[in-house]
């Protein structure tokens, strides 16, 4: 599986998760690059708004491929991720919402907690990529 993170970090990577935990991450020319990396099954992403949020996931959506899994790790409101997961939906896309618990020290020691919400199927295409980072996993 292939997987992209932007971050203000300004990181892109390839993740492949095996046997054995492979990644690597180099430095990227703009975050665009990220969203619109063709290669990545799954797009995660953590905008500051709502606002930032619906604009990232159109730019998204009109270059990533169908089937292609978005991952917003931000707290928004119910009304405004289902609306997003349905306008992604009409694209051939999948929307994965897991806002998270433990800010900058838990992401640290690895100690998040994700609210996931989504699709069965496109929960468990991102389970590989969220589980590693945090402590607790919550399908709601």
């Amino acid at each position: 599986m292939a997987v992209t993170s932007g971050s203000r970090l300004r990181l892109r990577g390839t993740c492949r998760v095996t046997a054995t935990e492979r990644c690597t991450f180099r430095p990227m020319p703009t975050a665009f690059d990220v969203w619109a990396n063709s290669a990545a099954d799954v797009t995660v992403l953590s905008p500051p708004t709502p606002a930032v949020v619906r604009r990232v996931a159109a730019a998204w959506s009109a270059a990533a491929p169908a089937g292609r899994v978005l991952v917003d790790l931000s707290t928004n409101n119910p009304e405004m991720v289902r609306d997003l997961g349905a306008q992604l939906s009409a694209t051939g896309h999948h929307l994965v919402e897991a806002p998270l618990t433990g800010g900058s020290i838990g992401a640290q020691s690895r100690m998040l907690m994700f609210m996931v919400g989504g699709d069965d199927d496109a929960v468990e295409r991102v389970r590989p990529v969220l589980e590693p980072l945090g402590r607790a996993w919550f399908h709601l």
